[in-house]
């Protein structure tokens, strides 16, 4: 047991020397708003219990939370795949190589469009081997841009009103 100070509500100093309020006031002459009890300082205290102050969300956390969700990957054409930075930079250099190989002639809906006429494919988070055609590489990189973007969108309206439990599922997107 210990004996602790507070101010309006807030723990601000304790004493573990003593164990009783009788030992206290013996020892401590003129000390006020004290009381007994197992106390940190920056507690709250109600005038009846202790307890821990609440979390300040801060917009770095409700960022780092942003990011890890996008990491976890997006769902397209029935296939799961990665979004970490290094992915999406990836998908970003995909989706350019698309963008030239149709303004150099190549068939849209072919698979055999890169490196001088070789199959393009992509590695699925399951290891699956997915054959994509520069038209289906733009809509891969359509659906990363939309994964990250509803991410960003929701992280937003987080750090413009945040809530103790922003890392509950429900202020995200649904679905990887």
């Amino acid at each position: 047991m210990s004996i602790f100070k507070h101010s309006e509500g807030v723990v601000t100093q304790v004493w573990r020397d003593v164990n009783t309020l009788e030992e206290f006031n013996d020892k401590y002459t003129g000390v006020t708003d004290v009381e007994e009890g197992d106390a940190i300082v920056g507690q709250l205290w109600d005038g009846t219990n202790l307890t821990d102050p609440p979390v300040q969300i801060t917009s770095d956390m409700i960022g780092s939370e942003r990011d890890r969700r996008i990491a976890l990957g997006f769902a397209f054409d029935g296939n799961t795949f990665q979004a970490d930075d290094g992915s999406l930079r990836k998908i970003n250099g995909a989706a350019t190589g698309a963008i030239i190989a149709k303004s150099l002639g190549a068939d849209g809906a072919s698979t055999n469009w890169a490196d001088g006429g070789t199959e393009f494919s992509w590695v699925a988070t399951d290891n699956t081997i997915v054959p994509m055609s520069p038209d289906t590489v733009l809509m891969f990189g359509m659906a990363a841009m939309a994964h990250v973007d509803a991410h960003t969108k929701a992280a937003r309206v987080l750090k413009d009103a945040p809530a103790a439990d922003y890392a509950d599922d429900a202020h995200w997107p649904t679905g990887i």
